[in-house]
């Protein structure tokens, strides 16, 4: 029986005392921890996972006789690694520390084969005992983003697209029959509600650490802490169906119950103000709905878009409806406004339909805007 362990704290570096009590059996000389810095986000945003948290588990570490330590994370597209480091606060913890803190997306890899073909995988992580530091919160495109989604930040670029085109919640489980976990640790002390991971500062300060050498009883667990039945998300479930994990986990410390809050979960079919919607597509990278949103603050602050564009795309939100479209297999929403399509998996379905299409993958936030000034 898979095991669970929770503990209720308003304090990260608390994880050091809880894996005293847990003592996970480690059975390397060197330890790779892939925290969740996806975005360049303050610890108190609940987007990343605390560098409090990681600093406790090193301090554990040592305790442990562990003398080789690296942190490792590929933030999402698009974002500059150093900007997302410098900004969570892991640079400055990584040097006080004395750990290294490697940018996953340049790393040297090794070619491992999976469902989609042949996959890349750092090869930092040969040999090491692995620890999986996720966040607990919520993800428009997912439920959630725990461990399993947590270890889409280990690959780089190209094989995240394929992630996603592939429709997220199976290939992630594919990518969990390649790489496990050693322990997957999920911080929870301040989470994430709403339109997760970048469109939301929604926090919810929920108080807990998880903590299981079962990656997956440690999401049915996060999950069930959000109100959410793991069985809904399908990713979750699908890995208990490959034999990955436990779905129904034997708990220890303090109970579910003890630490339960009712997350807001995200509109899964849109993001909408006003007459301007955003349709979510299983198919779609999320960068390219960061993208929109980036496109709106660019009309607003340039002041050539906001004299070309911006009466355009203020009578479009308030009046004639704007519908923003990505992803593989798009479909024409049954009543819209003009259509913008974005990114190289619309180009076709644009074309069929004469729509304005914006390239990339995913598009430049410029473009976006650029689009809108098409309408």
């Amino acid at each position: 029986m898979s095991v669970v362990h929770i503990q209720k704290t308003a304090n990260p570096g608390d994880i050091c005392s809880l894996l005293e009590r847990v003592n996970p059996k480690i059975d390397a000389d060197h330890v790779f921890i892939k925290p969740n810095i996806v975005l360049p986000a303050k610890p108190s945003s609940g987007v990343i996972t605390d560098p409090a948290l990681v600093k406790g588990l090193i301090e554990y570490l040592r305790r442990r006789g562990i003398g080789r330590i690296t942190i490792g994370e590929a933030p999402a597209l698009l974002v500059d690694a150093e900007e997302a480091f410098r900004v969570s606060g892991y640079r400055k913890m990584a040097e006080e520390c004395d750990v290294g803190l490697v940018n996953l997306k340049t790393e040297e890899t090794v070619q491992v084969p999976w469902a989609l073909g042949k996959l890349q995988i750092p090869k930092i992580m040969a040999g090491a005992y692995y620890i999986n530091a996720a966040k607990l919160k919520t993800h428009r495109d997912t439920i959630v983003s725990l461990g399993i989604k947590n270890q889409k930040g280990l690959i780089k670029d190209g094989f995240k697209k394929l992630i996603h085109i592939g429709g997220l919640h199976m290939p992630l489980v594919d990518l969990a029959k390649v790489v496990r976990p050693n322990l997957t640790i999920i911080d929870g002390v301040v989470g994430l509600e709403g339109d997760g991971p970048s469109d939301s500062r929604q926090t919810v300060r929920s108080g807990v650490l998880i903590v299981s050498e079962d990656m997956v009883a440690a999401d049915a667990v996060g999950c069930r802490v959000m109100g959410i039945d793991p069985h809904e998300v399908q990713h979750v479930q699908l890995a208990a169906e490959a034999g990955l994990g436990s779905i129904d986990p034997e708990v220890e410390g303090n109970q579910i119950t003890e630490v339960m809050h009712a997350f807001k979960r995200a509109n899964e079919q849109y993001k909408r103000m006003f007459r301007f919607t955003y349709w979510r597509n299983p198919y779609a990278c999320c960068m390219c709905g960061t993208g929109v949103m980036e496109a709106v603050k660019t009309v607003a602050t340039n002041p050539r878009s906001v004299v070309t564009c911006g009466p355009k795309l203020a009578y479009g939100v308030l009046l004639g409806g704007i519908d923003v479209i990505s992803g593989r297999e798009a479909t024409i929403p049954e009543k819209h406004g003009k259509i913008i399509c974005l990114g190289r998996c619309t180009k076709d379905f644009a074309s069929r339909h004469g729509f304005v299409w914006v390239e990339g993958c995913p598009p430049q936030a410029r473009d976006i805007a650029e689009g809108f000034r098409k309408l």
